[in-house]
């Protein structure tokens, strides 16, 4: 029976991929969340031969579908991708991949513990055009500058 309920969760996980390009499930997806965070951390205990319930078979299935976990490089070329495409990095934080759910994150993390997080992945985001202002988009900055602008021309 847990066999099965495993193999239920790899086809949904399959599904999942083909509908949305990755693996990399949100943590609070109804269904898969838990269970892609646990096989995550199975993986990588496998792969550093630590103590895990996870079967050779089982990492070879999750290794050929794509499971990550190297999650945050991921999330960052992502955001490089969103930023190409809407021209900035204020994802929507009900964004379909949780993308937006990381990039909170990220903002949460420099506010609360900056010191903590490594210099290279706060780079690696300035060079993206990171905006860490966690309550005010730079968007909306953006659209003030713009209304001013055209205001003043008025006069």
């Amino acid at each position: 029976l847990a066999n099965k309920r495993w193999e239920d969760q790899l086809l949904a996980l399959t599904s999942y991929k083909h509908r949305y390009g990755t693996c990399d499930v949100p943590l609070n997806h109804p269904t898969l969340g838990t269970w892609a965070a646990e096989q995550r951390n199975q993986y990588r205990a496998y792969e550093q031969q630590l103590p895990t319930p996870l079967t050779a078979e089982r990492y070879e299935k999750l290794k050929n579908i794509g499971i990550t976990i190297n999650r945050w490089e991921k999330r960052l070329v992502e955001l490089k991708a969103y930023r190409a495409e809407h021209g900035h990095c204020d994802v929507p934080i009900d964004h379909p991949s949780g993308l937006g759910i990381w990039v909170s994150t990220q903002r949460e993390h420099a506010h609360w513990n900056r010191d903590e997080m490594p210099k290279e992945r706060i780079e690696s985001l300035d060079a993206v055009g990171f905006n860490w202002n966690r309550w005010g988009h730079s968007r909306t900055k953006n659209r003030q500058d713009a209304w001013e602008t055209q205001f003043i021309k008025l006069n």
